[in-house]
């Protein structure tokens, strides 16, 4: 396996990153006038998000780079690939803490918008039920299910946070 593979594996979470970063900066530009307290705190949660997908991503790297070296050391590997896997999903990990960081910035904004009445009312409450899924899913383990559809990068899960993904991109765009 190439290097170039590794590189390409962590790039659709730091892409995300990239563009989520954007999108919580432009979020707050747009809505801090209206609701500044509120702001403050969906700005800081939206950048934790971000800095936990874009450690998953780094994260993801290593694993490639320990699939590479495992017929060298498989018993090092193993250990590393287990632990590795722990600290990024499993339930616990960032994966969890991304998709529940996620979950509360879509609220806050998306609250911080319907009271201003900037962006069209169905993206309004559409980010509303994406936070509360975002939360439920983590806080409730009961509700587990709702974090691929929240947090999932995948086309195959992801159509509805895609979607309302872009729409508030394309409601960020300046006139």
């Amino acid at each position: 396996m190439s290097n170039k593979w590794s590189i390409s594996a962590a790039a659709p979470a730091s892409l995300f990153a990239v563009f989520l970063i954007l999108t919580v900066l432009g979020a707050h530009d747009r809505l801090h006038t209206g609701s500044p307290a509120l702001l403050r705190l969906a700005t800081a949660v939206g950048l934790v998000a971000t800095t936990l997908i874009l450690a998953n991503g780094t994260i993801c790297n290593s694993v490639l780079q320990l699939a590479r070296d495992y017929p060298q050391n498989q018993a090092t590997a193993a250990t590393t690939f287990r632990t590795l896997t722990l600290v990024s999903s499993n339930g616990v990990g960032l994966v969890s803490g991304g998709i529940f960081a996620y979950g509360w910035w879509a609220l806050l904004v998306s609250w911080a918008a319907l009271r201003t009445a900037t962006w069209p009312r169905p993206l309004h409450y559409l980010g509303l039920v994406f936070g509360a899924a975002g939360i439920l899913a983590i806080a409730i383990p009961a509700l587990g299910f709702l974090g691929p559809v929240v947090g999932s990068q995948r086309t195959d899960t992801g159509h509805g946070l895609s979607r309302s993904v872009s729409w508030l991109g394309l409601c960020l765009k300046p006139s």
